[in-house]
């Protein structure tokens, strides 16, 4: 078996998915991957390929895929601590294959210490050779909360447990309709968040107080290091479609008692959010779904993108009502599962396909 050599990213062609740090940022050639969906991706051929990365927690470990020429091959947990996660080996050397290391769970604002981050620090391959990463015909952005963060799509109908091993990518909504047009995506997403207030009426917990932020989710030391809480360069990655999936986490604060808001402020705050959205990604086309979970502010959202379209003369959006799980289409957690976010996918392919 030939001897592995050790790459540093910079020295090699490859495309990092997802917001993150950039060196004049972070002061180093690392990357973190905050963002359920971000990944590493490399063209190469080689007989065995392996990721030098470096993982903290305290509660909530990072799972990741592995994905070889578009395939899923792999899914993990990692541990704490610098480590070499092997992606493949025993390959024919002459053969070309693309792969992608893909972080498979979301951002976590939840660790109690505030350390939960997952950085690729480099690659180790042998008979090793990189090829130039193929570009993407459409850029897709998804930001939600905890469905689109894919919470429910692993495990058992009747798992309850608030844990990483039940979120993923794997048949999310978002990842399948990319895949369709053979799109790069982006995911802004947590879970318990909302437009104006959490699932339990915390203000703080808003997905418009972070999205200009690199991933302002995330906090401690190490995290801000390497960039979190930088402004987003959003000039760096145009997205063609902006796909917004939010309102259950206010819904359910509203249908609980607990808001301390109410459905004109949020209507408000949607306005104001999707003039946010606009004035940073002026040629994407902006669709709000909603209704995958619940549907208790249907009339509301409605309501704030015709205000919106009127306000501004913007009519590159629309407003599409999902199809809502029943209790046979759950995942775990009571949230959506595969079937929900096939039909989710299939309606969002449908639109895009006459608009883009």
């Amino acid at each position: 078996m030939a001897e592995l050599k050790s790459f540093a990213l910079r020295d090699i062609p490859h495309r990092i998915h997802g917001r993150t740090g950039t060196p004049d940022i972070t002061g180093t050639e690392d990357i973190a991957l905050f963002w359920h969906g971000s990944a590493l991706e490399v063209k190469v051929s080689a007989s065995e390929l392996w990721v030098d990365v470096s993982v903290d927690f305290e509660i909530h470990e990072p799972w990741v895929l592995i994905e070889i020429n578009g395939a899923l091959i792999g899914r993990q947990m990692l541990q704490r601590g610098g480590q070499k996660v092997c992606l493949f080996r025993n390959f024919d050397p002459t053969l070309v294959h693309t792969v992608k290391f893909i972080k498979d769970t979301q951002a976590m604002n939840d660790d109690d210490e505030k350390i939960h981050s997952l950085v690729v620090r480099g690659i180790e391959a042998s008979d090793a050779k990189f090829f130039p990463v193929d570009e993407h015909p459409y850029k897709f952005e998804f930001i939600g909360d905890s469905i689109t963060s894919g919470e429910g799509l692993r495990g058992a109908h009747e798992e309850m447990q608030w844990i990483t091993a039940w979120m993923s990518t794997i048949n999310q909504y978002g990842v399948a309709t990319a895949r369709h047009f053979n799109a790069e995506y982006r995911f802004v997403s947590q879970g318990g968040w909302g437009i104006i207030s959490g699932w339990d009426g915390d203000l703080r917990h808003t997905i418009p107080s972070v999205y200009k932020k690199i991933c302002g989710v995330t906090h401690g030391e190490r995290n801000v290091k390497m960039g979190s809480q930088h402004d987003y360069d959003f000039a760096s990655w145009q997205p063609d479609a902006v796909i917004i999936n939010l309102g259950t986490n206010d819904s359910t604060a509203f249908s609980t008692g607990v808001a301390k808001v109410t459905r004109a402020q949020f209507v408000d705050a949607a306005v104001d959010f999707l003039k946010t959205v606009r004035e940073n990604n002026p040629k994407a086309y902006i669709v709000w779904i909603y209704g995958m979970c619940e549907v208790g502010l249907t009339r509301e959202i409605g309501n704030a993108v015709s205000r919106y379209i009127a306000e501004t003369g913007d009519e590159r959006i629309a407003y599409q009502t999902a199809v809502t799980m029943t209790e046979q289409s759950f995942g775990s957690r009571q949230h959506p599962g595969p079937l929900i976010h096939e039909k989710a996918a299939n309606q969002l392919i449908s639109f895009l396909s006459q608009v883009l």
